[in-house]
This record gives C-alpha cells, sequence and structure tokens, in this order.
C-alpha cells in the first residue's frame, strides 16, 4: 500500500507562473508611471510660467510697457528660484511682448526639452497686455 505524504509549499512551476504575471504587469506600468512622473514635472513649468506671465500682465497696466521687466520686478522670483526641474530665462523683451522659456534641468526628460509661453499683440494705448501661447519642443 501505498501512502500519500502532504506537502508543504509550493511547486517551481507555481512560483515560476507568478513571477512571469509579475513581470508583466511590472512591464505594462512602469511605463506609465514615468509618463505620469514626467507629466507631472511638466506641470511645475506651467504653473511658474503662470506666476510670471500675471506679474508681467500687471507690470505692463503700470509701465505700459514689459520693457524692463525682470522676474523680481514681476513679483515671481520665490516660484523661479523653488522651481526644481526647470530653469527659466527672459528674452524678447519690448513694447509688445516678451518670451519666457523654461528649459529642462537634470535627465528626467529629453535633453534641450523646452516650454516657451510667447506674449504678443500689447497695445499700451488701450491698456490691453495682450494675450500669449505656451509652446514645447518636439523632443517630448
Amino acid at each position: 500500500m501505498t501512502r500519500l505524504t502532504k506537502r508543504a509549499g509550493f511547486t517551481m512551476f507555481e512560483l515560476t507562473i507568478v513571477l512571469v504575471i509579475i513581470a508583466i504587469m511590472s512591464s505594462i506600468s512602469v511605463p506609465y508611471y514615468m509618463n505620469y512622473m514626467r507629466r507631472g514635472k511638466k506641470m511645475e513649468a506651467y504653473a511658474t510660467m503662470d506666476s510670471i506671465v500675471a506679474g508681467a500682465r500687471v507690470y505692463f497696466l503700470k509701465n505700459r510697457t514689459f520693457v524692463g521687466g525682470t522676474f523680481p520686478k514681476w513679483l515671481a522670483q520665490d516660484d523661479v528660484d523653488s522651481a526644481r526641474y526647470f530653469t527659466f530665462a527672459l528674452s524678447d523683451l519690448g513694447g509688445a511682448g516678451f518670451v519666457v522659456t523654461a528649459t529642462e534641468e537634470g535627465t528626467w526628460a529629453p535633453e534641450g526639452a523646452t516650454i516657451t509661453w510667447t506674449q504678443t499683440g500689447a497695445d499700451a494705448g488701450q491698456h490691453h497686455p495682450g494675450s500669449g501661447e505656451f509652446t514645447e519642443s518636439d523632443c517630448w
């Protein structure tokens, strides 16, 4: 007569199946998580640029020009200094507009990735600061 003995634990086949399932789930979820983190970091640039643009518009209404504007004069220096993932630069300051560029800092984004706000159409005579738009570099 044969005696059946109870075995405790899992077979190698069962453990292999569990590991395969975990590997498949990881290969699907990790890229989504990385994309989620990248989008969150990009939001820092958009939020900081919104603060810069709001300050620039107030500056324009007081001075009727963007010329001479800086981050401190636009009350945005604290936001620029506290940014962790981007560096910010002003360019093309003029009577009718300006450009703010956020450039990625670090290795989390493609090299040279930028987000730009271009403000145009300001009219000092009408006390209208104009409008603008965001653009992203193609490497995102």
